[in-house]
């Protein structure tokens, strides 16, 4: 991706070494645990599982309001206007300046991804309802 606008404009600001342009990643993780904050600039993604995996890994989020992000967070991270990049910018830089606040998001965050989408908590026993409901129907049919 050498030469890219973006690329490009990281040079002309002085920032080479200090951006990482990463490309597709299969695993990650490991680089989101080392965020001290995530930010989301996504205008179109209508519920990123990327805000889900961040804020299971407690990390402290700062989102553009698309799609279902708001409904994502809560109160649990920062929710800026779509396409407010100055907004947005502030609110990271907020974050990286307080360490305290940092804390309190992620694990706000953290605890909110477990009690609203946590897989072992909420879907497992579901699923084992469903199952159940078909084994049962299934046992009283004919086939």
């Amino acid at each position: 991706q050498k030469g890219t606008w973006s690329q490009e404009l990281t040079e002309d600001l002085g920032l080479t070494g200090t951006v990482d342009f990463t490309g597709e990643i299969n695993d990650p993780a490991p680089l989101v645990a080392r965020l001290d904050v995530f930010a989301q600039p996504s205008r179109r993604d209508p519920f990123p599982l990327v805000v889900l995996e961040a804020m299971a890994m407690a990390r402290p989020v700062v989102a553009f309001d698309v799609g279902g992000i708001a409904e994502q967070l809560g109160e649990a991270g920062v929710v800026v206007p779509a396409e407010d990049v100055d907004l947005m910018a502030k609110a990271v830089i907020g974050l990286l300046d307080d360490e305290s606040a940092r804390r309190t998001l992620g694990d706000q965050a953290e605890a909110r991804v477990k009690e609203h989408w946590d897989v072992h908590v909420l879907f497992r026993p579901a699923i084992r309802r469903i199952l159940a409901d078909v084994t049962a129907a299934d046992h009283g049919s004919t086939r």
